[in-house]
């Protein structure tokens, strides 16, 4: 599915809008590459567990409260990306 967006996005020339868009998944993403970046090299955990989201359950947010506000987020970061879409594009 995501490859998919991407490819359109490409096509339609949107990718900084399909970034901002994607916003969510991309930190969730560069999350686990830290973290592994930081066992292989350093042997050290940056976050209590990745993605992300666990570490927030692990440092005691409820799962209600994560959901809400990565879902508050996300709606942001989409209009965001939905007005830079109309206005630049």
């Amino acid at each position: 599915l995501g490859a998919t967006l991407a490819t359109i996005a490409i096509i339609t020339k949107h990718e900084l809008t399909f970034i901002i868009v994607s916003g969510v998944f991309i930190f969730e993403t560069l999350v686990c590459l830290i973290q592994i970046i930081s066992r292989v090299y350093f042997n050290k955990r940056v976050f209590l567990m990745t993605p992300f989201h666990h570490h927030l359950e692990l440092s005691g947010f409820s799962e209600l409260e994560i959901d809400i506000s990565f879902g508050v987020l996300q709606f942001i970061m989409t209009v965001i990306g939905v007005w830079l879409g109309i206005m630049f594009f």
